[in-house]
């Protein structure tokens, strides 16, 4: 817990807590007062914030890692994370979960903020559009802070691997592949790029909810199976992240 605590306030001292909440603003304010401004109707409000922000999650998380790297980085080429009483795995967890943390409260923030002034000004007679409460954001955030879990791992290995170079182009890569794969080309394929979790999950659970499709059954089940393989490979990555920290030295940080 102390570890948790600590890395949380070194977080806030590298000014993350100002580029969470620049993120969260730029969403709620820009995208929202947008949405109302060019006229779009709500069910195309809901649908475009939705995705619009996990489209760029990914890059968000690669910026976020990389800010983290740099600071322990600076800290005596990581000594700090060295130094830490216990084994590696305890102060690489407590630093991942730092920014989990802390990505988790924004995403909450930016959703939740953005269903608030939906709901006050939405219009429509639709019946699931009448249906929609503050429990449906509620549980698209919890939904998009579950799946993003995968990709924090993934992209803290990276950057701690290989440097904050290959962290930032893996993210910009994912980012331009989100949205392609919720074209045909990545029916089957998603489910291998955590980048897209996020967005082609959202995607399903507003197409059903919406019941603008006819194949609801089978998307229905490609979410089901989604789910499951995002939940299976989570586990899988918290294993492999276990093991990665605990033979870290702290020697593989590239210079830039």
């Amino acid at each position: 817990m102390k570890c948790i605590k600590s890395n949380c306030y070194k977080l806030w001292k590298l000014k993350l807590g100002w580029v969470h909440l620049g993120f969260c603003l730029i969403m709620l304010l820009g995208l929202a007062g947008y949405f109302q401004l060019a006229g779009w109707s709500s069910a195309r409000q809901l649908e475009g914030y939705s995705m619009l922000i996990t489209w760029t999650l990914p890059m968000f998380v690669a910026v976020v890692i990389t800010l983290v790297y740099e600071a322990d980085c600076k800290a005596g080429r990581f000594q700090l994370l060295l130094a830490t009483p216990g084994s590696k795995v305890k102060a690489h967890g407590s630093n991942l979960l730092a920014a989990l943390m802390m990505g988790g409260v924004t995403i909450f923030g930016a959703i939740l903020g953005f269903g608030i002034l939906f709901l006050k000004r939405k219009t429509g007679d639709e019946a699931w559009l009448q249906a929609y409460h503050i429990g449906s954001f509620i549980e698209m955030a919890f939904l998009v802070a579950g799946v993003v879990i995968s990709l924090y791992i993934l992209q803290y290995i990276i950057c701690y691997s290989f440097g904050k170079g290959v962290s930032l182009s893996i993210g910009a890569i994912g980012t331009l592949l989100a949205p392609l794969m919720l074209l045909g080309i990545g029916d089957r394929v998603w489910k291998l790029f955590p980048c897209c979790y996020a967005m082609r999950m959202v995607r399903y659970r507003l197409l059903v909810q919406m019941r603008t499709v006819e194949n609801s059954v089978l998307i229905t089940q490609d979410y089901h199976r989604g789910g499951t393989v995002i939940f299976g490979g989570s586990l899988v990555l918290l294993v492999v992240f276990a093991i990665w920290s605990s033979r870290w030295q702290g020697n593989k940080e590239i210079t830039e």
